[in-house]
Formats: structure tokens, sequence, C-alpha cells
């Protein structure tokens, strides 16, 4: 039998083929084998029902920074005879309530059915949480916001220096999602018309309510003047800075 002719030999290499986001860290190094990839492969290639946990915790925000070492320490309570081997934890938009109520949260194929055993989050989440019936004992408070600050591109190209400078034409702000993440964006609204309002010397002709007329009410020239990201804003608000249309955030 005569084998068919091969192909010409390929010379060339292919254009990627994905969007422009960021690569989140890792918690720990990368091990073989490995499906991680920060685009379409990220978790759709794992199909997973977990429903057996020793511990899991959520969090209503990204304390992803803190919680790694407090967790690895945590940890290390637990000794080699009896060590806490299936756990984990959540650092996304507040979903405690229903997390708990369902004992679930799904990520792409993966559904995780262990109801959580701690709820970290601001005070109000708290609340409700204790008005649902889902807590024992009372809220233990473990820190304290210190403010909030512009993100701005690196270099900042548009010379943005005071909050006003938000109000600037062609100057597009990102936020929270208001639908998905009500409480961080009020928050980081009620921040921005607040600074404003306590400047004792705003510009000429600018108040603090034509400032959050321009960014969130279509006051200026620009109608995209004010973005937002879909789901979780600690994630799709730096891309936006960095890749996307956004000049700064609060």
């Amino acid at each position: 039998m005569k084998m068919p002719e091969q192909p010409p030999a390929i010379t060339d290499v292919p254009v990627i083929d994905a969007p422009r986001i960021l690569d989140w860290p890792a918690d720990g190094e990368n091990q073989e084998p490995s499906l991680s990839e920060p685009t379409a492969n990220l978790i759709n290639d794992l199909h997973a029902e977990i429903n057996q946990c020793d511990m899991v915790l959520t969090t209503a925000g990204n304390y992803h920074m803190a919680l790694k070492e407090i967790w690895n320490m945590y940890l290390k309570r637990f000794s080699a005879e009896d060590p806490l081997l299936n756990w984990y934890y959540t650092t996304s938009p507040p979903i405690a309530k229903q997390q708990i109520k369902n004992s679930l949260v799904q990520i792409g194929n993966v559904s995780l059915r262990c109801r959580p055993q701690i709820a970290v989050g601001p005070k109000g989440l708290i609340g409700s949480l204790v008005d649902a019936g889902f807590t024992i004992g009372d809220a233990v408070p473990i820190s304290r916001t210190r403010g909030n600050v512009l993100l701005l591109k690196k270099g900042n190209p548009k010379k943005i220096r005071t909050i006003w400078d938000l109000g600037r034409n062609y100057i597009r702000v990102v936020t929270p999602n208001p639908s998905v993440e009500p409480g961080s964006f009020t928050l980081y609204a009620n921040s921005v018309y607040g600074i404003a309002k306590n400047d004792r010397n705003p510009p000429v002709g600018m108040t603090a309510e034509s400032l959050f007329n321009a960014i969130f009410n279509g006051g200026g020239n620009d109608p995209q003047k004010w973005l937002s990201g879909k789901r979780i804003h600690h994630r799709e608000i730096p891309w936006s800075i960095t890749y996307g249309k956004a000049e700064a955030a609060d």
C-alpha cells in the first residue's frame, strides 16, 4: 500500500487568539501536569463535584494576601495524625448568604457543595447572616478600612492629581458593578462624593454634585465615562486600568 504524501513542513507560528487579561498569581509553584492558563482554559477543563470538606471559609472581598499567610499558619496547627486535608476558601464578591443557604459555590464545571463554617465580610453582610440565623455566637471584628485610593495607569499618563480630575473630559472611571457588587460600589461612589464635598477649595465652577453627576449621571461629554466590570471587581478593575478603556478607579 502506497503511503500518502506528507504535507509541507510547518515553519510559521500561530497568533495566540486570547483576551489580554491579568495573569493572576497562584498560591504556590506550578506543578505538572497543569491546565492553569489565564484565559479560556482556566477552569472549564476541570469537571468535579466536591461534597465532603474539613473546613470552608467564605470572604466578601479580596483578602487574599493576608488570608494566605493566616491560612497557612492555621493549617500548621493540625497534627500529622489528624491533618486538615479537604478545605477551600473563596476570595470573591459577597456570596456568603447564598453559599451557606445552598451549600454551593460553582466555578465553571466545578461544583463545591460544602457549607462554609466561617464567613468574613463587612458589618452589613455579617449582620444579614445573623438575621438569617446562620451564625453561632458573636461576630468578631478583625480589621478596619483605612480609606480608599485612586488606582491609575502606571506613570499616570493623564496627570490625574485630585478627585476633581475624574470629572475632566475623556477621563474614564471604572467601578464595581453596581448591581452585582452594590456594597463595594456604594462605598467607592460615596467616597468620590465625600472627598469632593469636604474639599474647602474646589475648582472654580465645580461642586461635589457636579463631579458626581459628570461621572455617574451622564453629565460629561463622554458617553462612556463610567465603566464597570461584570462580576469580580478586584480582578476586572486592574484589567480595565491596565488593558481596557479606563484611566482611573476609586
